[in-house]
């Protein structure tokens, strides 16, 4: 804001003397100089550009949050898109391959999918065997 004016939002108004401990701010120092009239006006200037910058970081990050939001909500769109497009295309096989087709063959890809972890686990299985022969005393393993 070029005009000197606080930022919407700020009230105008001192904070009170209470400051952001992560910057090191304004505080109880600034309150005690500004009663004495001495360097006051410096530090409440001071006080006022800390807060200006601190609403510049919330609006910031506010506008991080709403885009964000946005995303979401058009993944979420199109997730919806994706399980209609499933839906229709999943009944529209149903029907033209039968559901007692569909049904006789459900026990075979559920073997499948126990064979193939199955073969996973005996690979990783072997890796690690190989692995401890490798790098112990090959003969104690005999």
């Amino acid at each position: 804001t070029g005009s000197g004016a606080p930022p919407r939002g700020a009230g105008g108004g001192r904070s009170g003397g209470s400051a952001c401990s992560g910057c090191g701010g304004g505080g109880a120092a600034a309150d005690a100089s500004s009663d004495e009239g001495g360097l006051g006006e410096a530090e409440e200037q001071e006080e006022i550009e800390h807060i200006q910058h601190h609403l510049e970081e919330m609006n910031a990050a506010a506008g991080e949050l709403n885009d964000a939001q946005e995303e979401l909500k058009d993944a979420g769109r199109e997730r919806q898109r994706l399980l209609q497009l499933w839906a229709v295309g999943s009944a529209r096989l149903a029907r033209t391959v039968g559901a007692s087709r569909l049904a006789k063959a459900g026990p075979y890809f559920q073997r499948k999918r126990r064979c193939s972890a199955a073969q996973a686990a005996v690979e990783t299985i072997s890796r690690e065997f190989a692995e401890a022969l490798s790098a112990g005393d090959a003969g104690d393993c005999v």
